[in-house]
């Protein structure tokens, strides 16, 4: 259970893999649609070659054997940088419809979500059943050319809590290459 909170912390995070203070404040409970509706107000990302980095900042998992806690660090520093091409036509797309697949799990909905001038500060809450749930919340800024979002990812269940700080950076490189 533990490894599949951590896989849903990285697709989260890969909803930023493209690219202050608000007078604007984010919306509280909104629908999907709501928040895609948000997403939109970002700018749209430029086509080209980006790389992103994931770095955990924290990891705590109070009474966790060392040998889990590695496990679950591992998992999400197996992939931590990497680097594609995103097309011109990916680029057009925008975040909206990146938003919209992070809750495709019915058991996930936002509490907080908005946009300023291309900074973002969201809530999502997943689970709360028998597996217990996990909450993300997220914080960081987006433009056409890369993002820094920060994340923390809070699970709680019967058998054990798990709390991981993270940064999410992408920035482009450049063109694809041919």
């Amino acid at each position: 259970m533990t490894i599949r909170f951590a896989s849903l912390a990285l697709c989260s995070a890969l909803v930023f893999t493209l690219p202050g203070c608000s007078d604007d404040a984010p919306t509280e409970n909104p629908t999907v649609e709501q928040a895609a509706s948000e997403a939109e107000k970002l700018e749209r990302p430029d086509p080209g070659q980006y790389r992103q980095t994931i770095t955990v900042n924290t990891l705590d998992m109070p009474g966790a054997p060392d040998e889990i806690v590695a496990q679950v660090r591992s998992a999400i520093e197996q992939n931590a940088t990497r680097t594609y091409c995103l097309t011109p036509e990916q680029a057009s797309e925008g975040f909206a419809d990146q938003f919209r697949r992070v809750t495709e799990n019915e058991d996930c909905t936002w509490n907080r979500f908005g946009v300023d001038d291309g900074d973002v500060d969201a809530l999502l809450t997943c689970g709360g059943g028998a597996d217990g749930e996990v909450t993300i919340a997220m914080e960081g800024n987006v433009s056409s050319t890369g993002s820094r979002i920060d994340m923390r990812m809070n699970q709680t269940n019967a058998a054990m809590n798990m709390d991981i700080v993270m940064t999410m950076e992408s920035e482009r490189l450049g063109d694809c290459a041919a």
